[in-house]
């Protein structure tokens, strides 16, 4: 049985799905450094395409 193409929303749906998997890695790394505090991130798109993830520092808590 032959696999169908990835639809547009499809392909979005599962790089998102990525995209936090990758997140949740860098999270981890975080918590296990003891950087505790409140995190930005923003998602870098060209024309309608994801093309980065950027996770900013906003608050350190203590």
């Amino acid at each position: 049985m032959r696999e169908q193409a990835e639809t547009p929303q499809e392909r979005h749906q599962r790089l998102a799905r990525e995209a936090m998997g990758e997140l949740a890695k860098l999270l981890n790394e975080v918590e296990s450094e003891s950087l505790w505090g409140e995190f930005a991130v923003r998602g870098e798109t060209s024309a309608g395409q994801i093309t980065g993830l950027r996770i900013e520092k906003i608050r350190t808590s203590r």
